[in-house]
């Protein structure tokens, strides 16, 4: 049996990411904060170890692990939403912490690494992003992403393991943050109540996250380069025609006003990555349409 260690196991990739890894028969190390209160969220197996530690003491992680595992997935980061994504300390610490987990998990001879990307090491585009797209991050998430990820690639390349970057740009599904945009529209779209919006010209994307857990899996079961991938639908298109169609699903009668919420400093910002890479080098593609999707998360709430 194969051994996975997941730091943010409790995350929204993580809780999906244990699911599949044990259907994968994995035995899963799940690293956990002392105090969350999302414990409840993953799945009761006998293969599941749990290790309660602290970001800040990810650097005696491999004191908790009994032996070398096949693949460390990096996936636990503070302050990736809202504010915070521009709060240096914290990013600043988040990067600290997770080189510390990465060094300790290579110290036991890991060979095996996936991270957690986004497409804020990236920046503002306004063509199709590629994994070769010069990267400009805008706020100190993206800026320490992109720092952790260099960094990690050369420690990884010096240990003799190798390092795969998934980038997410935009996820969605059950036991997603309950403030996302598609989350709170379904449940405002459900009661009826009206739903003040964007003009929401900009194009978008939406991965559904078992496509993206999938992904991840390839990347680890198959030969293929280190590097960046890109996770995407490869679908993009109007943010408003993804809104209409949350609407339409539902058949909600919430009116829909556009133009209700300002567009921020940085403007009506786009989102298209290509995902050609993943799929040459895998053949992954994404399964799951937008619609199929939207009506598992109304499901995982409880409604209908």
């Amino acid at each position: 049996m194969k051994r996975a260690v997941i730091t943010g196991a409790t995350s929204f990739i993580g809780i999906h990411l244990i699911q599949a890894l044990l259907k994968a028969d994995y035995e899963v190390t799940a690293v956990i904060r002392p105090t969350t209160n999302k414990k409840a969220l993953l799945p009761i197996n006998e293969n599941i170890q749990y290790v309660e530690l602290e970001l800040s003491d990810y650097r005696i992680l491999h004191e908790h692990i009994p032996q070398s595992p096949d693949v460390f997935f990096s996936l636990a980061w503070n302050g990736t939403r809202g504010r915070d994504r521009d709060d240096f300390d914290l990013q600043f610490l988040s990067y600290k912490y997770a080189i510390e987990g990465l060094e300790s998990v290579l110290k036991i001879g890991c060979k095996k690494v996936i991270t957690a990307g986004s497409q804020a090491q990236y920046g503002l585009h306004s063509e199709k992003i590629t994994e070769k797209t010069i990267e400009r991050p805008v706020n100190q998430y993206g800026i320490h992403k992109l720092r952790f990820y260099n960094e990690a690639s050369e420690m990884c390349a010096l240990m003799g393991a190798s390092l795969k970057e998934p980038r997410f740009f935009s996820l969605y599904g059950p036991h997603d943050f309950e403030h996302t945009m598609i989350i709170s529209l379904i449940k405002s779209m459900l009661d009826g109540k009206p739903c003040e919006l964007t003009l929401a010209t900009q194009k978008w994307d939406f991965l559904y996250i078992s496509d993206a857990i999938e992904a991840l899996l390839c990347l680890v079961r198959l030969p293929c380069k280190d590097g960046v991938y890109n996770l995407g639908s490869g679908i993009s298109k109007p943010l408003k025609e993804y809104i209409y169609e949350i609407r339409d699903v539902l058949a909600s009668k919430s009116e829909l006003i556009f133009g209700a919420v300002p567009y921020p400093a940085t403007g009506a910002v786009s989102i298209e990555p290509d995902i050609s890479k993943i799929n040459e080098e895998t053949g992954w593609l994404p399964q799951v349409p937008f619609k199929t999707g939207i009506l598992e998360i109304v499901k995982a709430i409880g409604v209908g």
